[in-house]
C-alpha cells in the first residue's frame, strides 16, 4: 500500500514537471525607445554622436525550472557605427531593463533638408537558459535628424589691382557653399558709404542668390575709381566686401560670416575728363618754363 502511494505520489510530480515545461513556452518581448527622432549636430570638422535609450519588456510564463530569458539586441543605422548592446537577461521577477546605443554620423553628412534622415532599427532575438528554445523580437525604428550647419567660402581671382584715377575694371567673387544644406547668400560691401563719399562706383549684379549644397556661384562686381583735380595720384584704397547667409537668419542659427577685400591701386594724373602720363606733363612744364625763361 506504501509503495503503491509512493509511485502514484512519483507519476504525479513526474506529469506536474513535464505540464509545466510543456507550458513554459515564448518569451514574448517588447522593445521600447524612449525617442522617435532625435538630433544629430553634424560640423564641419566633427562627426555627431548621438545615444538611442530605451526598454525591453518581457513577458514569459511562470518558470518553475528557473530558466533564464536571454535577450540579444542588434542595431541597424544603415552602415553606420554603432555600439553593441550587452547580452540582457530577464526573469519572472525582473521583466524590464534598460539599454542605450550610441551612434556615430559621419562628418558632413548632409542635413535632413536634402531628404537624408537616417533610419536606425532595434531588433533581435531570445532564448532559454538552460533550455533550448529561442525566437525572434519585433524591430522598432527611430529617426535621425541631421540639423544644417552653414559655412561657406568665397575668394576673388584678383585681391590687388592696379588703375590710373577714374579708371574702371571687373572682378569675381567665387562663393563655395562648404554647408551640409541648401543656402540663401547675401553679398554687401562693408564700407560702401565710405567708398561712395570718396567718389567710388560699385556695381554688384547680384547680391541676394540661392546656393544648393556644395555648389560654387561667381558674383561680377563692377569697380570706378574717383577722379578728383590733381596733378599726382598715388594712394591704395581697401573694398571690403562682406558675405553672410541669409538662411541661418531666417532659422534663428548661427553662421560664420566670411569676409574678403580687394585693393585698389590709384596711381597717375589725376585730371578729370582726360589723363596725360607723368612724362607729357613733365615735358610740358620743361617747356613752359624754357619759354619762361628764353623771354627773360
Amino acid at each position: 500500500m506504501l509503495l503503491t502511494t509512493v509511485l502514484l505520489a512519483f507519476t504525479a510530480f513526474s506529469a506536474y514537471q513535464l505540464e509545466d515545461a510543456d507550458g513554459v513556452g515564448d518569451i514574448i518581448v517588447a522593445v521600447n525607445l524612449d525617442d522617435y527622432v532625435v538630433n544629430a549636430d553634424v560640423g564641419p570638422a566633427h562627426s555627431g554622436l548621438v545615444t538611442l535609450t530605451g526598454y525591453i519588456h518581457a513577458v514569459q510564463p511562470i518558470d518553475l525550472d528557473a530558466q533564464y530569458g536571454m535577450i540579444q539586441l542588434e542595431v541597424d543605422a544603415g552602415g553606420w557605427q554603432v555600439t553593441d548592446i550587452p547580452l540582457i537577461t530577464v526573469t519572472n521577477m525582473d521583466t524590464e531593463q534598460v539599454f542605450s546605443v550610441s551612434v556615430l554620423v559621419p562628418q558632413g553628412s548632409a542635413s535632413s533638408d536634402l531628404n537624408s534622415s537616417q533610419t536606425v532599427t532595434v531588433s533581435g532575438s531570445w532564448y532559454y537558459e538552460p533550455e533550448s528554445r529561442s525566437g525572434t523580437i519585433e524591430p522598432v525604428s527611430a529617426m535621425i535628424y541631421i540639423e544644417q550647419y552653414y559655412q561657406y567660402s568665397v575668394t576673388v581671382d584678383r585681391g590687388y589691382m592696379q588703375t590710373s584715377p577714374g579708371g574702371e575694371f571687373d572682378i569675381e567673387l567665387s562663393i563655395v557653399n562648404e554647408g551640409n544644406g541648401d543656402d540663401e547668400i547675401s553679398v554687401e560691401v562693408l564700407n560702401r558709404a565710405q567708398l561712395e563719399r570718396q567718389g567710388f562706383a560699385i556695381i554688384l549684379d547680384i547680391e541676394k542668390f540661392p546656393l544648393d549644397h556644395g555648389k560654387t556661384i561667381e558674383v561680377p562686381v563692377h569697380i570706378t575709381t574717383p577722379t578728383d583735380w590733381g596733378v599726382w595720384e598715388n594712394t591704395i584704397t581697401v573694398v571690403r566686401f562682406f558675405i553672410s547667409s541669409d538662411q541661418a537668419v531666417y532659422a534663428q542659427d548661427i553662421a560664420e560670416n566670411s569676409f574678403v577685400s580687394v585693393y585698389v591701386r590709384q596711381r597717375g594724373v589725376s585730371v578729370p575728363g582726360f589723363e596725360l602720363p607723368m612724362v607729357l606733363i613733365s615735358a610740358l612744364l620743361a617747356a613752359l618754363m624754357l619759354q619762361r625763361s628764353r623771354r627773360t
